[in-house]
């Protein structure tokens, strides 16, 4: 008989690219803007954004992009950036100089943020 092992949360969050402690998104490659060097993002306002944020970070990405976010559209590098501009209250411009491996692992954080087990 197979057993089943249940993981905890801790297991689970192991996997994530972000500290669920503190819940700051490290950078392997620091980015300045205005004059400030940041070596991490923080994530914490991803819990505070509502539904009116997402509803403007979705009309600044269809500004941007011409794309409509529907169910079936892929939560996309740009889009990450939107939503954590949003929530840290920041200008998106902030997170442009962001190297794509940062980039990339920051959206796959977003997305996995949105679509965790609570």
């Amino acid at each position: 008989m197979a057993s089943t092992k249940k993981t905890t949360k801790a297991e689970e969050n192991s996997a994530l690219d972000f500290n669920m402690d503190d819940f700051k998104f490290e950078l392997e490659f620091p980015i300045t803007f205005e004059s400030t060097e940041y070596k991490e993002i923080s994530l914490k306002g991803l819990w505070d954004l509502d539904l009116q944020g997402l509803t403007e970070v979705d009309r600044e990405y269809k500004r941007l992009t011409g794309i409509t976010m529907t169910a079936n559209t892929p939560v996309d590098t740009m889009y990450s950036a939107l939503v954590v501009a949003k929530a840290n209250a920041m200008p998106y411009e902030w997170l442009m100089k962001l190297k794509a491996r940062d980039a990339i692992r920051l959206r796959t954080s977003v997305f996995t943020f949105f679509y965790m087990r609570a």
